[in-house]
């Protein structure tokens, strides 16, 4: 029993004794054990010290196990970085403790009490990870600290992503090309080459600031049917961390020791290795997570079998997403109990011990090798309780950095299933399906009517609220952006020649202009930057290809990605501002961007009469001290407040003269 603040008798519930004799404020000292009562609008709780956690009655009587934090963010002026911290220890259950610093997995400061100040040169470095952990202790969570060297700090809002499949990228080192003699086997991509494209600067050119990779976690080594696992979906690993490592020791695929990284990508070093690259250069990395499920070779499956849907199921082929059958759409019936395959058992996430298992293994993940997001697979076919539990634990393992980590998922889905997996608990954002649609249909396929891209946009920039959407002209799962331009995009298993009609790249230019010049973030899938061909899955994971191979018409569609990429990362109002329509015919669509600070008129043009916008009569105040061509710096506009396109001018992106 006990009194409120209000002077009433309470049974049960938190035993604070909060009335108006001993606050101070909102707070008061009585009945909380180790803690402080707050009195939160009429509720009153318990606020524990350090190391001591709620009782079942709500008081601050259970000795917490031991736990590292911070007293505050890290401090860094310059290259110099400093922190401080504690082991929180009340119960005095470890003896002697050691605590060590690591930055980038090396052992950089190490202490014998149980505070301790840590203080670093980055040098050079953009960012250095650091973890604080309790040496030959497994029990003890490290603390992992990220800090970043910046002239100005890094938003999400203004990132474009590039996807970089990593198997047909770039081939750094044959000697772990490894085929294993099917038709789609792999070839040969890896983070060496890949390291070596970051360095060239390639991506930079793109204005490219973050950077998706295929998961990384070791695969199966064998073939299903004619298919290799070189797209990186057939996990093994999952789950892997230093603490569950004796799980995978001696364990095999087809005869090949399975090890915590995907050996036809390289090694754990080299992935380090690669991300340091991209780091350098500003470039965060974000690791597409591929945890729905493992292939059956994984040795979690072998020694957990019950922590997998449908094991007891005597007709496995009823549990398969995609059945015999086509009438068989588990995809959508049952889809967080579907197998995706007869060798790809599914985790039941409904299982607290699974759960923990697998984000173990993603605080494992990002420590060791410092990515800064996940591209998270299959959303819809886990659990939200999966969904709120992996936010949940990277806004923990992310809490002392000013930049969040950043999760974006895949759900190949409307807009209501879209958004149920977004909010402050869940994702960050989505991949916009829906908006990819509506522009393969308008621009892309050259049927659609481009008024009804400007009504789509209109509802779309702001139906997702502030959530960090990512859109696209394509990626590994459906047709070549070019290749559904040039409608060569229906079968699934041929070899589209070469797209070597203009018209077809001048469209792809339509849909390049567009997007980088869109809210939200533009996803940029490798090789549609120049427009790299190919059909369905798998034709559209065909190998990338660099400098002559390119036909003039891809070089010309690389330039202009090349100038968007760089325009719209000197041009915040493209990422941040918001949209207001000029106008749109049939095949022409004007409209402006804008912000606090400038207004960037943007057209795109596929109509062979000229086409002509008077802003004012359409109620855009902009324009009347003229306009600056960032297309061509050297281009002086004559047009105000009115704006003509053509067919020889069918792309205007125009910053307005102060």
């Amino acid at each position: 029993m006990r009194r409120s603040a209000f002077g009433l008798i309470l049974l049960g519930a938190v035993v604070c004794g909060c009335d108006d004799s001993n606050m101070t404020g909102s707070v008061c000292d009585l009945e909380c054990g180790h803690g402080a009562c707050f009195m939160q609008v009429t509720k009153e709780k318990c606020l524990c010290d350090d190391g001591y956690s709620e009782d079942a009655l709500g008081m601050c009587t259970i000795a917490r196990a031991p736990y590292l934090m911070l007293d505050a963010k890290p401090s860094v002026s310059g290259a110099h970085v400093s922190f401080s911290g504690r082991l929180v220890d009340v119960a005095a259950s470890l003896a002697s403790p050691t605590v060590i610093v690591r930055k980038d997995g090396d052992v950089v400061g190490r202490f014998q009490t149980p505070s301790f100040t840590f203080s670093d040169d980055m040098g050079s470095a953009r960012k250095a990870s650091y973890t604080v952990e309790v040496a030959q202790n497994y029990d003890v969570e490290p603390l992992y600290v990220p800090v970043w060297h910046e002239e100005t700090l890094f938003d999400w809002r203004d990132a474009v992503m590039y996807f970089a499949f990593i198997d047909r990228f770039s081939n750094g080192d044959t000697s772990n090309d490894a085929k294993i003699g099917v038709q789609y086997d792999w070839m040969g991509g890896d983070f060496a080459g890949l390291k070596s494209v970051v360095e060239s600067g390639y991506f930079t050119d793109l204005g490219v600031n973050a950077l998706w990779i295929s998961s990384v976690s070791m695969n199966s080594q064998k073939a299903s049917g004619q298919m290799s696992a070189y797209h990186s979906y057939w996990p093994l690993t999952t789950g892997y961390t230093d603490k569950t490592a004796s799980i995978f020791s001696g364990a095999y695929s087809n005869n090949v020791p399975i090890t915590p990284i995907e050996p036809h990508f390289g090694t754990l070093e080299e992935l380090k290795a690669l991300v340091r690259s991209c780091h350098d250069r500003g470039i965060r990395v974000l690791v597409d997570f591929a945890v729905n499920h493992v292939e059956e070779d994984s040795p979690v499956y072998k020694l957990h079998p019950d922590w997998f849907n449908g094991v007891d199921v005597a007709d496995r082929d009823s549990i398969l997403c995609e059945g015999p059958h086509d009438s068989q759409q588990n995809w959508n019936i049952i889809p967080e109990t579907c197998w995706f395959g007869p060798n790809l058992p599914d985790f039941n996430y409904n299982k607290q011990e699974v759960r923990e298992f697998v984000l173990d293994h993603a605080r494992w993940l990002v420590r060791t090798t410092g990515i800064d997001g996940f591209r998270l697979d299959a959303v819809k076919h886990m659990p939200m309780q999966m969904i709120r539990d992996l936010r949940a634990a990277m806004d923990e393992l992310y809490q002392y950095s000013d930049i969040p980590f950043y999760m974006v998922g895949e759900t190949f889905d409307g807009v209501d299933k879209i958004k149920q997996y977004i909010g402050d608990t869940m994702l960050h954002g989505q991949f916009d399906f829906p908006l990819y649609n509506t522009i393969r249909g308008t621009i892309m396929n050259g049927d659609g009517k481009f008024w009804d891209l400007k009504d789509f946009v209109a509802w779309n920039d702001t139906t997702y609220g502030s959530a960090l959407m990512s859109t696209f002209l394509g990626n590994h799962d459906v047709a070549r952006a070019i290749s559904h331009i040039h409608h060569d995009s229906e079968e699934k298993y041929g070899n589209n020649p070469e797209v070597g009609d203009a018209w077809a790249y001048r469209q792809l230019k339509l849909a390049w202009t567009f997007l980088m010049t869109s809210p939200m973030i533009p996803l940029i899938y490798y090789g549609d930057e120049y427009g790299l061909e190919g059909a369905n899955d798998p034709d559209n994971r065909r190998m990338m290809e660099f400098g002559d191979a390119l036909n003039p018409n891809q070089q010309e569609t690389l330039q202009l990605v090349r100038k968007l990429g760089q325009i719209r990362r000197q041009h915040p109002a493209l990422s941040r501002g918001k949209r207001q329509t000029v106008d749109a015919y049939d095949r022409s669509y004007t409209y402006v961007m804008r912000d606090e600070n400038e207004t960037i008129l943007v057209g795109i043009n596929d109509s062979d009469e000229p086409q002509t916008y008077n802003l004012p009569e359409r109620g855009v105040n902009a324009g009347a001290n003229g306009w600056i061509d960032l297309l061509d710096e050297s281009n002086v506009i004559s047009e105000t407040t009115s704006v003509t396109l053509t067919k020889d001018r069918q792309i205007i992106v125009w910053k307005e003269k102060k």
